[in-house]
């Protein structure tokens, strides 16, 4: 039994949703960016429409709420153990985890808002080490075009494939590679996104 058709008003209204998301119309593409990441696991939201450029902040965890600190190993006696990993290997997972979260939050971008060419990514998260404990820090930020998304994420490396975006900013500390907070001296924007934040969690 052949399923029936939405009204004539309905589909004139899709109609014109359609042609104003492809037009990157700010109020509907934010709309669908919101309902899109409403469900991911690293929590994301845009924060800005402008031209055919979307902006959208992600908030992740630290690296301990992400990557268990044991995994299963042997004994030279082939007994089954939990071996700490070391902080190269912590660090490299987090790396990869990140990258896996904002490719994926990139691409839902793309596919909710076909108008945008652009998608800037801000990556923040709470401190937990004793110095910066609760601050909340930028730790990646990048510039995805439409043209060039494949070739980020045709990357086995999720996180080496954050360096291919059109632009990046990504801190990674000493021979262990660890991702710290971005200096943003240079950056008044993004410090002034972070300020808002702060003081809006603060609340």
């Amino acid at each position: 039994m052949p399923r029936p058709r939405p009204p004539r008003r309905a589909r004139r209204r899709g109609a014109r949703d359609w042609e104003k998301l492809q037009a990157n119309d700010p109020d509907l593409t934010m709309m669908a960016l919101e309902q899109a990441f409403a469900d991911n696991e690293a929590p994301a939201a845009p924060i800005d429409c402008d031209g055919d450029r979307v902006t959208v902040l992600m908030q992740f965890r630290s690296p301990e709420e992400i990557v268990p600190e044991r995994k299963h190993a042997r004994t030279p006696t082939g007994k089954r153990t939990l071996k700490k990993r070391t902080k190269t290997e912590v660090n490299a997972l987090y790396l990869q985890a990140l990258g896996s979260n904002v490719l994926a939050t990139v691409k839902e971008a793309f596919a909710v808002a076909p108008g945008a060419q652009v998608v800037q990514v801000l990556v923040v998260r709470r401190e937990t080490d004793t110095k910066r404990a609760g601050e909340l820090t930028a730790i990646y930020a990048g510039e995805f075009d439409r043209s060039g998304y494949d070739g980020a994420t045709g990357s086995r490396d999720p996180g080496k494939a954050l360096e291919l975006a059109a632009y990046s900013e990504l801190n990674l500390k000493g021979k262990t590679e660890q991702v710290v907070p971005l200096v943003l001296s240079e950056r008044p924007d993004l410090q002034a996104v972070l300020g808002y934040l702060a003081d809006g969690l603060s609340e």
